[in-house]
């Protein structure tokens, strides 16, 4: 990995630790790390759901330029929030669920820790992808409940900062 000068220190959260052989989301992590590390970002990876595994590769590839908070999971991230946020210049948060669940937990975090740059990697806009599937299937999405899933799909985003995704029509 190239070595830049320091950028800033980036708290990720995402379902576990990304490897290039499974799918998922998981290769595009793996760009996206590869592109922040050669930026010159110290990043600590938080794995919400898939919490333990083998990251010798993980750990190969990116040596002292991430950490892993291996085994805390959700029951654990509110503390590790409420302790360590403030440490971070940016907070990227990917996949809707991890964002709607660390939503919740701003609400619940004292006034006093300050908030870092809240980066929402929502991937995609799920609902647009079933409306052309719907659409693709011959069946009628009224346009209010259409409008309504879009609203509810970018209410998620509420707390970001940044929003990005896949495609730039979802952007």
């Amino acid at each position: 990995t190239h070595h830049a000068v320091y950028s800033g220190h980036l708290l990720l959260i995402d379902d576990g630790v990304p490897t290039p052989h499974y799918g998922a989301g998981m290769p595009r992590m793996v760009a996206i790390l590869d592109h922040l590390t050669a930026r010159g970002w110290k990043i600590t990876y938080y794995p919400l759901i898939l919490t333990t595994g083998n990251h010798d590769w993980f750990e190969r590839r990116y040596r002292s330029e991430i950490r892993i908070c291996s085994g805390m999971g959700t029951a654990h991230l509110g503390a590790f929030l409420n302790d360590h946020l403030s440490n971070f210049d940016q907070l990227w948060v990917s996949r809707p669920h991890n964002m709607v669940f660390v939503s919740t937990l701003f609400g619940q975090l004292p006034t006093n820790v300050p908030r870092p740059r809240v980066i929402y990697d929502a991937e995609a806009i799920y609902c647009l992808r079933d409306l052309v599937k719907a659409e693709l299937e011959n069946r009628v999405v009224p346009s209010i409940e259409a409008e309504r899933m879009i609203e509810d799909e970018l209410q998620v985003a509420a707390e970001a900062d940044v929003i990005t995704a896949v495609s730039a029509q979802e952007a």
